[in-house]
């Protein structure tokens, strides 16, 4: 199960602390060792302080922007570069531990699981990547963040994963660039059963494996509601969506929680899901059902958006 993937993830990061083991440090090291960079290039689009969700600027990616060819086929493969410009990697002294996703110039939607061991206290353990390919050695254009805040669904069930959501306040806001680029947000109205979906993340390649160097992409087709819940009984589908389906060896896995699941409508990308669980790796699995949460992030972002207070909030 993905959740309980991630947790080993995190356990791994509390031992280490805990203990200063130093074969866990080499282990630790491999999966991520990444020096900060200086950004390339954010004079391309500043951001505007009304820009609460879905700017002028959202669910673009700029290989479509300056036209190029996006004929090919996804599923499990290395993403190019300037692909997903959304995509957030999330680190924890240091070390790679969760995907989210930037939905504008201060704010990233990400899972609550991913903070079940860590917690949220340590504010400035924490640590934000954008526009990031290798994380092994991160492109000149990538840059980071220091974290302001994190906002906790109040109804997060960390049993069952019901409202696994969260919200990521950065210390200050992000210019958009070529590589950088919020996701669009769905409105509760947007239905993608039936559709085709790409998630993305460093996540593993294979059930218990190490996160990967690069980026990666893979195709998904949405499930109806009645297979969601023929797949798993207990998934609430009001909240939560289905995607993936079993026997095509086509999945997100541990290391990918929190990470995107997009849908392309027009010439716009929405954020149909955040990776939630799973059983295994391989056979699909459970994602938050972003178009629920419009409004709860809504509020959210309103109370505190461009706010350079530090604080921790747990709703």
């Amino acid at each position: 199960m993905r959740y309980f993937q991630n947790i080993v993830v995190q356990l791994l990061f509390v031992a280490f602390i805990i203990n200063k083991d130093v074969n866990s440090l080499a282990k630790l090291q491999r999966i991520s060792d990444v020096n900060q960079r200086r950004p390339y290039n954010e004079k391309l689009y500043a951001p505007r302080n009304s820009d609460i969700i879905n700017p002028t600027e959202c669910g673009r990616r700029i290989d479509e922007i300056k036209g190029r060819d996006l004929n090919k086929i996804v599923g499990g493969q290395v993403t190019d570069p300037e692909d997903w410009g959304w995509q957030t990697a999330l680190e924890y002294d240091g070390i790679f531990f969760c995907g989210g996703s930037l939905i504008n110039s201060q704010w990233v939607l990400t899972a609550a699981h991913c903070f079940d061991i860590i917690g949220i206290q340590n504010l400035s353990s924490f640590v934000l990547r954008f526009g990031l390919h290798d994380k092994e050695n991160p492109e000149s254009h990538s840059t980071t963040r220091n974290v302001n805040k994190i906002i906790i669904h109040p109804n997060y069930n960390n049993v069952n994963l019901d409202n696994d959501i969260a919200l990521i306040n950065l210390n200050t806001p992000l210019n958009y660039t070529d590589q950088i680029l919020p996701i669009c947000i769905p409105d509760q109205s947007q239905i993608f059963a039936g559709e085709s979906s790409l998630a993305t993340g460093w996540g593993s390649q294979v059930y218990s494996g190490y996160p990967t160097r690069y980026l990666l992409e893979v195709e998904l087709p949405i499930l109806s509601d009645s297979r969601c819940k023929e797949k798993y009984p207990r998934v609430n589908t009001q909240i939560a969506l289905c995607a993936g389906e079993e026997g095509q060896n086509k999945d997100t896995c541990q290391g990918d929680s929190g990470g995107p699941l997009v849908v392309k409508y027009n010439i716009k990308w929405f954020l149909a899901g955040i990776t939630s669980w799973g059983d295994g790796c391989g056979d699909g699995g459970v994602y938050v059902r972003t178009s629920y949460y419009t409004n709860w992030i809504l509020e959210n972002i309103r109370s505190g958006s461009f706010s350079n207070r530090s604080q921790i909030a747990y709703n």
